[in-house]
């Protein structure tokens, strides 16, 4: 009975619970039908899919074609050769069978949080879910597209809606009112007022009009960085871009550095990008959601 105990308090201990939020240690880049992921503590087999996440304890199956990945630990990428298996592991990838190739290393990984019970959900069930979520491909009114909030005199740009002749753009401080406010025939504003400061908390409002009507509007709360937080930014941007600036992996980094500093808009952007290229991905159109209510205003 003691042995038991103890094996149980290890395997306890090896793979965190399955209801908390968790950094996963990969995701596939890419794949061909006959490639399978088996989830840790499943028995059932999944379809390896470009943009699935990978945790501590799953394993990757290819059939007749390779199959690549990125993982975090190294950090590098890898390709598992035709009708090999491996185990990821939380510090290293273990080969059951075939063979890994075409090690590229990576001077730095970060991928999201996601809840590892609701991603393998989503996927058993051929991403199918009953939360409103936006499809892949989708944009919606007033979508922020390129912010420039690692300044502290920003830029405000969203994705035109169509009809649209004219936008207005308000930006407010919580407890002071609208300090800075523009029209404009495209949805793009920057503010011109003195510097923002560093640490506080603003809301932006912007309204789509046809002729007299309001056909759409959009807003958030959001707050900038310190110097050094934006100074680190936009060294782990300048990475990202040399090594592949418009991939899918970029796109993904990207997300998670921006969800992980504070900046939604600019991370929800980056997650609508990474639905479109990878459209079979169901855990997108969660994280997607999840940040929108994280942006939503409560003034």
């Amino acid at each position: 009975m003691k042995r038991f105990a103890l094996f149980f308090m290890i395997a306890a201990s090896a793979y965190p619970a399955a209801r908390e939020a968790e950094e996963p240690v990969g995701v596939i880049l890419a794949s061909t039908p006959g490639a399978y992921v088996l989830r840790w503590n499943t028995k059932a087999p999944l379809p390896a899919r470009p943009g699935d996440l990978l945790f501590t304890g799953d394993r990757l199956k290819t059939g007749d074609k390779a199959a690549a990945f990125l993982y975090c630990p190294g950090p590098n990428s890898q390709q598992l050769e035709p009708l090999g298996e491996v185990l990821f592991d939380a510090k290293r990838v273990v080969v059951e069978r075939g063979n890994l190739t075409n090690n590229q290393p990576r001077r730095a990984c970060m991928l999201p949080k996601v809840l590892r019970m609701d991603f393998a959900s989503l996927q058993r069930f051929g991403g199918m879910t009953v939360r409103d979520v936006p499809a892949a491909g989708a944009t919606p009114s007033l979508w922020p597209k390129a912010l420039g909030r690692l300044d502290l005199k920003p830029v405000f740009q969203f994705e035109p809606v169509p009809g649209a002749t004219s936008y207005q753009f308000e930006l407010s401080r919580p407890g002071a009112g609208v300090i800075f406010k523009t029209s404009a025939q495209k949805p793009r504003f920057e503010y011109t007022g003195a510097e923002l400061g560093v640490g506080g908390r603003f809301f932006y409002e912007v309204v789509a009009f046809e002729g007299q009507q309001k056909v759409a509007s959009a807003g958030a709360l959001f707050h900038f960085l310190a110097d050094t937080d934006r100074e680190e930014i936009r060294a782990e941007l300048s990475r990202l871009v040399k090594e592949g600036g418009t991939a899918p992996e970029a796109m993904l980094q990207r997300a998670a550095l921006y969800e992980r500093s504070g900046q939604m808009d600019e991370a929800v952007a980056e997650y609508q990008k990474l639905a479109e290229a990878w459209p079979e991905s169901a855990w997108l159109r969660g994280k997607r959601l999840d940040l929108l209510k994280q942006r939503t205003p409560t003034r």
